[in-house]
């Protein structure tokens, strides 16, 4: 997966956060960045997609059916990135050890990882950034218990689930 792509994931999830919150400041507060940057990232997806995905009117937001679609269709991601927020409520973890390509994990990982450790002060989180093929072989020994990675021509013994796929590589 190419920093392009990371690039556009963080877009998705500025508009979803958008909506979801209704305004460009709540957005911008939710997700720790600038109202600017929000109207930023939220421009560049427009321009990339060649649609509109939100109505801007007077400081009232609503969502294009472009943008309700492309939402749907982005959910099953989001849901998945997620439910690892809450799969270790309901564990008892001690130590969690996590893999991930580099590009990942520097992008989208620090408010995870943040939120992990306010919910589990005591637990000792550990975070591998590398190629996948090493991530896996880290798998495969016990090393990690959770890896994201970017490509894979053997995931054989391995519990799986793509989070989002493309035709640069699945997470």
């Amino acid at each position: 997966m190419t920093n392009d792509s990371i690039s556009d994931l963080r877009k998705l999830l500025v508009l979803k956060t958008v909506v979801e919150t209704g305004s460009f400041r709540s957005a911008a507060r939710v997700l720790g960045i600038t109202p600017s940057a929000v109207s930023q990232g939220l421009h560049g997806l427009e321009k990339k997609l060649g649609k509109a995905m939100l109505i801007r009117d007077n400081g009232a937001i609503r969502v294009t059916d472009d943008g309700l679609e492309l939402l749907r269709q982005v959910a099953p991601a989001f849901a998945a990135l997620e439910g690892l927020n809450k799969r270790p409520k309901e564990l008892s973890i001690g130590r969690l050890d996590l893999g991930s390509y580099e590009a990942l994990a520097s992008e989208l990982f620090p408010s995870m990882i943040n939120q992990l450790r306010l919910d589990h002060p005591k637990a000792k989180l550990n975070l591998v950034t590398a190629r996948s093929s090493v991530l896996l072989q880290k798998l495969r020994s016990g090393e990690l218990c959770t890896a994201f990675i970017a490509e894979s021509d053997d995931l054989n013994g391995l519990t799986t689930e793509t989070v989002a796929e493309d035709e640069l590589g699945i997470i």
